[in-house]
């Protein structure tokens, strides 16, 4: 059962890093100039959904198997608050994708500045907590291990984040004919 569940965070963790690409690219998107860019954006709602649901499988067969022992209730419970606190950080990431996206498009880049935190830092938490809850029987047996591959997931969204953000140029006013 591990083996199967590090696989699903496997593939979460490689939906992850196109997505933390695409909130590099949205936190770095020029305000105010030519907004053509952001249909490269449209398919960014199909791999949240499946990274959160994959997310949710891995989460609740962690929890399943006793992996978050300091929550409280049977393994029903945790598995029903794991998963439900998951859900709705989904919810909030989504709806704050689509409200960055509004403020791109409406000029205002206000919400770019909260980019880097459902991009990077929530997914990051979360593939983190899914590795540990997962793993929790080896990792203290294996600390090596552990951190090598806790140091490749951390590479891997940060470079990811490296590749989509570009700091955004101001916009030159344009020029009267």
């Amino acid at each position: 059962m591990t083996a199967l569940l590090d696989i699903l965070l496997l593939f979460a963790t490689v939906f992850s890093v196109y997505l933390t690409v695409a909130w590099g690219e949205m936190a770095g998107f020029p305000v105010g100039g030519d907004r053509s860019r952001l249909s490269g954006l449209g398919g960014v709602p199909i791999f949240m959904m499946m990274r959160w649901t994959l997310l949710a499988f891995v989460l609740a067969g962690a929890a399943n198997r006793g992996g978050f022992p300091s929550l409280p209730g049977g393994k029903g419970v945790q598995m029903a608050l794991v998963v439900g606190v998951h859900m709705v950080l989904g919810y909030v990431s989504f709806e704050t994708f689509d409200w960055v996206v509004r403020g791109i498009q409406s000029g205002d880049a206000g919400p770019q500045r909260y980019a880097w935190l459902f991009g990077l830092v929530l997914p990051l938490a979360v593939l983190l907590t899914a590795f540990w809850g997962i793993n929790r029987g080896w990792l203290p047996r294996h600390p090596w291990i552990g951190a090598i591959l806790v140091a490749g997931l951390l590479w891997s969204q940060l470079a990811a984040w490296r590749q989509g953000y570009r700091r955004p140029e101001p916009v030159p006013p344009a020029v009267a004919d």
